[in-house]
């Protein structure tokens, strides 16, 4: 059964979260909505806060029923089973907790984005794949009832947090971590009670960023033991999401700190590489559109999809005529080094750029309701130097008629 809802959570999970064709509330509506909820006074309400904000901003009214009726069968049966496994683990079997062990996912590595302090912190620090043993032991079972008295009308809410508390529970049985280290869970709507289990034990539960991130609703309320940020930009904009702010750190990831250099005789192989991300097809269209152009005027170009988001078939039906570069044969360093411009909509691949030495070109041309609302949901990059890739069309085009 466990399977099942997985499969489903996971299906629709790329219906709604990655519908990219969507289009989202608005700053305002959002901030209008987040601000209508009762503030946060512990973990419990920072969490189903966090939930609520989530099926707002992502999911219809169909969704949410189809999760909380799966989950309302589903819930008792794990319950019971999560406490029977759990039933022969004794608190104090929790004893001289050490080093730290870091949560890897399937899809984004740690490697170079993983905070140096964690190693003068914790001394050992260990990467590791989650364990799906799933059981709770009494501290987790104590919260999780807690919880179930409070929402019992929400079994989606309820048997999600279920399944991340026993996650946490099942890791820290296993190595005895003084911190549990996770990445990627900004969207975690069961991070606060994950964090208040792991701290009611004696551990931590840290995290920090892998990606740019701008303004939106679908983060906020989250408490960390620790949460470690690229900038100062980003803290000042999770504090308006409602993270407390005691749990911040500050740090320059490696990936931050230049993968290349621009070549010295300025001549590259190509004029402009777009680095696309989780485009809808009208972007990409725009982005062909603008190509088109360089191309006529004799500017070499070339793609890189997103080895996870993008649409390779769609993007390989577009670009037909053009250089679509292998993610898995290409190394990013590769990809930045041979080409003069580095452009996208919104991607880390910009701060890597711009850390690197490299010309950035920020896009305002293939979809300008996008880029207009990267203005109001803070985007990082558009206060640092850049071009537009208007800019480029319009010089492309005024070099011609010279």
């Amino acid at each position: 059964m466990l399977k099942t809802i997985k499969k489903l959570y996971i299906k629709l999970i790329i219906m709604n979260i990655f519908d990219f064709e969507n289009a989202h509330q608005t700053v305002a509506e959002q901030n209008e909505f987040m601000n209508s909820l009762t503030d946060a006074s512990d973990d419990y309400e920072r969490a189903y806060n966090h939930y609520i904000l989530q099926m707002y901003f992502y999911y219809n009214w169909i969704t949410r029923m189809i999760l909380n009726i799966a989950s309302f069968f589903l819930l008792p049966f794990m319950t019971i089973q999560f406490i029977w496994r759990g039933r022969r683990f004794k608190e104090n079997q929790l004893v001289n907790l050490y080093g730290a062990i870091v949560c890897e996912t399937p899809t984004i590595k740690s490697a170079d984005i993983i905070p140096p302090d964690l190693k003068d912190k914790y001394q050992d620090v260990k990467s590791v794949e989650i364990k799906h043993e799933y059981f709770i032991d009494k501290p987790a079972k104590d919260i999780f009832l807690k919880c179930y008295k409070r929402y019992i009308f929400h079994p989606y809410f309820l048997l999600f947090n279920l399944r991340r508390i026993s996650e946490a529970c099942t890791m820290i049985h296993i190595y005895h971590p003084k911190a549990l280290v996770v990445f990627a869970r900004e969207r975690d709507f069961a991070i606060p009670l994950v964090t208040l289990y792991c701290e009611k034990i004696g551990s931590e539960y840290v995290s920090f960023m892998h990606g740019d991130y701008i303004y939106s609703v679908d983060k906020a309320f989250l408490r960390f033991s620790t949460y470690y940020a690229w900038d100062d930009h980003y803290v000042k904009m999770l504090s308006d999401l409602k993270w407390p702010r005691n749990q911040f750190r500050i740090y320059v990831p490696k990936k931050l700190q230049g993968i290349t250099q621009p070549r010295k005789n300025k001549k590259y192989d190509y004029y402009i590489t777009y680095y696309f991300g989780a485009e809808s097809h009208g972007r990409i269209r725009g982005v062909k559109k603008a190509f088109d152009i360089f191309s006529r005027f004799g500017y070499k170009c070339k793609i890189r999809p997103h080895p996870r988001f993008s649409d390779l078939k769609y993007l390989h039906q577009e670009f037909c005529d053009y250089e679509i570069e292998d993610t898995k044969s290409v190394p990013l360093n590769k990809s930045f080094e041979n080409t003069l411009y580095i452009s996208a909509l919104n991607s880390t691949v910009l701060s890597q750029a711009y850390y690197s030495g490299k010309e950035i070109v920020i896009d305002d041309y293939s979809d300008v309701n996008r880029y207009n609302l990267l203005l109001e949901r803070r985007y990082i990059m558009l206060n640092k130097p850049h071009k537009l890739l208007s800019e480029l069309v319009n010089e492309a085009k005024e070099r011609k008629l010279v």
